[in-house]
């Protein structure tokens, strides 16, 4: 763990081939200033513009290599000389050729036997482009369709003999007309692809072929073979890209959180645009319709935002409720706060009417809105109007959208409730995962919630931290677990209202995890992480940014864009704002977590990761910090 304390807002070998060796490949494919205005400090920039996916298609760019081992560059030495034709696509084929450059050494001892072996030519690397960038070239996993692996299989033979050693028959005087005449009938390969059609591309994809082959010259005589000590012996790689067609089950955006709305006044209250800005407090009972789409990087086209909405100085006890606009204002709630109070809640809401977001605040109160992420339509995920699931408070208005898990009383201490989730609300029944929006209402203590696939060990991690008698909601994406479930263990005794307002399809780019502690700076022996790693460091310090390493841990994987983090604060020494951005941005003016001296406020977050798998976090006044994870998406 790095922590730094900024000043002000951080914002080889020869590549030559073969001559002549035409190597025929072919593929048969049947396939933040603070939020509140309890911080003084601000840190005036803007989001940068996200690069909106373009679709696979020919007219998209091929990767660029970027310094001298990128994922787009040729490995081994090699060189990309191979032409490519055609498309890796559903029922297409296409060819791989190898040029005709320099031979090296043959030319250069033109009077010694030449041998060449040859190689199995292979898929070796499978990349897209982030964003439909050339030079933001990511690692893809296994390609699938629907959740099923789609594979090449070489056929049982190729034309020639692969793995054999093929002799000039004599000195070399005119090695490049000998190897343009043999070539095409060395190696020539058939592969066989699943057929089925390719559905989780997040981006321009491709599959990068390589041929080899082993050059040797023999120092001794005729026939002696490449496996004499004196044999001078160079493996020779050539490459080409192949696109792949399919369709995209992103694009997923993840950006720099950007500000898209606050009301309150002064030059520190700026929003990305200029937009929606000091426009004054909002009224009691009011709807606000405020624009989400084409700002901060959001594409026009999202079906879905990440949101982290804060309601600030409210004139009384109330919640808030977002919803798109154009549907009808649903029985669910994002935050819950009292008179007075800063209170911050991640909201997964769908985009509405115009490229709207719809805002029902129950009281008179100031709001902020930052965005971090967005979903298109076809991403896998599916966003849902608000609906209750589970409400445990009596009364005839406290129900839920079926009726069910309704009334039930509150639940005890140390108990786990199991919710089932599949089915209800507009939740398909093989969803891998939902967002739900967790709420604890009037705990006897105080203690934690931890929301858990059911069937799964209950993890050391929280979702929501609370003292007796408050009001608590939270924002969580949770793997759903046996039965169509998720379980939700309460430290204390207390009703819970749970929503939902989104659900990951099981081709989707998100991949849920059980709950794993990836920071946890209190002392003590049951203060750890899953892996002993940023445990036990003690309080982050004032004006801080702490580097925290995300991906190959906890299940993360390597290759991850971002990350569904619980972030939570826990005594501060004063008030003030946690932002949470990728390592390498600036600081952007957004805040993730509001808080108070002493308090315990957790809070989900949607982070890009950054340089070195990292995300930065900035504390704005000295605390402890606990971060778990709970997804990824690649």
């Amino acid at each position: 763990m790095t922590t730094t304390h900024p000043t002000r807002a951080l914002g080889g070998r020869r590549r030559s081939v073969f001559v002549g060796l035409v190597l025929t490949l072919l593929m048969t494919v049947t396939s933040a200033a603070s939020v509140g205005a309890s911080s003084a400090s601000s840190h005036a920039t803007s989001a940068p513009a996200a690069v909106t996916p373009v679709r696979a298609s020919g007219s998209s760019p091929t990767p660029t290599c970027v310094g001298s081992s990128g994922l787009g560059c040729a490995p081994n030495g090699g060189s990309f000389g191979a032409d490519v034709s055609g498309t890796y696509s559903a029922g297409g084929s296409f060819t791989v050729t190898t040029a005709p450059n320099d031979l090296e050494p043959c030319l250069t001892y033109i009077t010694t036997d030449c041998y060449y072996t040859l190689y199995n030519p292979s898929l070796v690397r499978c990349v897209y482009l982030e964003g439909g960038d050339p030079t933001a070239v990511r690692e893809c996993g296994p390609l699938n369709s629907t959740g099923r692996s789609v594979d090449a299989q070489r056929r049982s033979s190729c034309s020639g003999t692969l793995g054999s050693v093929y002799i000039n028959g004599g000195h070399a005087q005119r090695p490049e007309e000998w190897w343009i005449n043999r070539a095409p009938d060395l190696a020539e390969c058939e592969f066989d692809v699943d057929d089925v059609p390719i559905d989780n591309l997040r981006g321009p994809t491709f599959f990068l072929v390589r041929t080899e082959a082993d050059e040797c010259i023999d120092g001794i005589g005729p026939g002696a073979g490449c496996d004499e000590p004196s044999a001078t012996v160079e493996r020779r790689f050539e490459y080409g890209w192949v696109r792949v067609d399919g369709a995209e089950v992103g694009p997923t955006t993840f950006l720099v959180p950007g500000r898209l709305m606050d009301t309150r006044q002064g030059s520190s209250a700026t929003t990305v645009d200029g937009q929606y800005q000091g426009a004054g407090r909002v009224g009691a009972r009011s709807t606000t319709e405020l624009r989400v789409t084409g700002r901060a990087g959001v594409p026009s086209d999202a079906g879905a935002v990440m949101l982290n909405v804060t309601a600030v100085d409210p004139d009384r006890a109330g919640h808030l409720t977002v919803f798109p606009c154009g549907s009808p204002m649903p029985t669910a709630s994002n935050l819950n706060f009292t008179a007075g109070q800063v209170v911050p809640n991640t909201v997964l809401v769908k985009v509405g009417t115009g490229g709207n977001v719809c805002i029902y605040a129950h009281a008179s109160m100031h709001l902020v809105v930052d965005v971090n992420g967005s979903y298109e339509a076809g991403s896998g995920f599916d966003p849902l109007v608000p609906a209750r699931l589970l409400e445990t408070r009596s009364g005839a208005v406290n129900t839920t959208v079926d009726g069910r898990f309704q009334r039930t009383g509150r639940v005890g201490a140390g108990s786990i409730t199991q919710l089932e989730v599949a089915g209800r609300g507009g939740v398909a029944a093989d969803a891998a995962a939902v967002s739900l929006n967790v709420t604890v209402v009037g705990p006897d203590r105080a203690g934690h919630v931890t929301v858990f696939p059911c069937g799964s060990p209950m993890p050391t991690a929280s979702n929501l931290n609370y003292l007796p008698g408050q009001v608590i909601p939270n924002a969580v994406l949770v793997k759903i677990g046996d039965g169509g479930k998720v379980c939700i263990y309460a430290h204390a005794s207390t009703h819970l209202l749970v929503d939902v307002n989104g659900a990951f399809g099981p081709a989707s780019d998100f991949g849920p995890l059980v709950p794993a502690r990836l920071l946890e700076t209190r002392t003590g022996a049951a203060n750890t992480t899953v892996d002993g790693r940023f445990q036990r460091t003690g309080r982050v310090g004032a004006g801080s940014i702490t580097e925290l390493k995300v991906t190959a841990r906890a299940g993360v994987p390597a290759n991850a864009a971002a990350v569904s983090l619980n972030v939570t604060v826990v005594g501060p020494d004063r008030s003030g704002h946690v932002t949470v951005f990728p390592c390498g941005a600036t600081l952007p003016e957004a805040s993730n977590l509001n808080y108070s001296p002493g308090q315990v406020v957790p809070n989900a977050v949607l982070a890009k990761i950054g340089d070195g798998g990292k995300v930065c976090i900035y504390a704005h006044a000295s605390t402890h910090l606990l971060v778990d994870v709970n997804g990824a998406f690649t």
